[in-house]
């Protein structure tokens, strides 16, 4: 669910998913709202582990949380 001024929201369907200043961002659909309300929402602002699973069940090959982690060690080094 996104959060934002006390509230919490649904995420319907994550649609796309982007590295940006090294954090994962989603671009999810909210649940009971047309597409006019899609939006772009860090990772660490999200909790839908159903709907990122699916997500990248379709999409395998977009970046993951696991990617910066992995660029992350490979920068300390």
């Amino acid at each position: 669910m996104g959060q934002g001024a006390g509230k919490e929201w649904e995420v319907e369907e994550v649609l796309d998913a982007k590295m940006r200043y090294w954090s994962i961002w989603y671009f999810v659909r909210w649940k009971g709202y047309d597409s006019s309300h899609d939006q772009w929402v860090k990772h660490s602002d999200i909790f839908a582990e159903d709907a990122i699973a699916a997500f990248y069940r379709k999409h395998p090959n977009k970046p993951r949380v696991e990617m910066l982690r992995a660029c992350s060690q490979v920068n300390l080094l």
